[in-house]
């Protein structure tokens, strides 16, 4: 009996790891938030649960500022840079950054620094509330970054306040997950010593 309970406890966990760590789907093109014609850019087309803008055109909108679409970075670390407009970062607001159609993180000033492999790369930037709904229009840039040879500059960061983005909410889930594993294990070991044998 405790054999088939830990078994079942283990398959409901990786089920919802699994669910848990499942990317978005990809998305050909996706219509800009504020419903011209003109799409995206290219670094937010794969993204889901793009915002509506608001009407009257006082949608908040974010600028990536750094680095510029197109350019090449020499180095892995990368620092982005943002502009806001109709919006501030005061009492939970916050933007999304996503790397490559994941979402990177979240950040709640104006830079980030975030460490890229050699390659080229889509970068978009979100803006978001306290409840971390996506709002207003979103910026992208796609950047090439390359390894530094020995005597190339790298990106000086001009921001001394860029940070890493901080997970969304993945640390309540990961202490979620392990507390369940340990209450499965302990509940399966009990019922295994009080339920008579066959």
């Amino acid at each position: 009996m405790t054999g088939r309970i830990a078994r079942f406890a283990m398959i409901l966990l990786a089920f919802w790891m699994l669910f848990q760590t499942q990317p978005r789907a990809a998305v050909a093109q996706t219509p800009a938030p504020d419903g011209s014609e003109n799409s995206l850019p290219l670094a937010c087309t794969g993204i889901q649960d793009l915002p509506a803008a608001a009407p009257g055109g006082g949608a908040p909108a974010i600028h990536i500022v750094q680095p510029a679409n197109d350019q090449t970075i020499y180095g892995e670390n990368v620092e982005v840079g943002v502009a806001t407009e109709n919006f501030d970062f005061n009492n939970g607001g916050h933007w999304h950054i996503w790397v490559d159609g994941q979402l990177a993180g979240m950040l709640y000033e104006g830079a980030a620094l975030v460490h890229l492999a050699p390659g080229i790369h889509q970068i978009c930037a979100i803006l978001g509330d306290a409840n971390h709904t996506n709002l207003g229009i979103p910026d992208g840039v796609t950047v090439t970054v390359a390894e530094a040879d020995a005597g190339t500059p790298t990106q000086a960061l001009t921001s001394p306040s860029a940070a890493a983005p901080q997970p969304e909410g993945r640390s309540t889930n990961i202490a979620l997950v392990i507390g369940a594993g340990v209450l499965a294990i302990v509940a399966g070991w009990w019922a295994g010593k009080r339920l008579p044998k066959r």
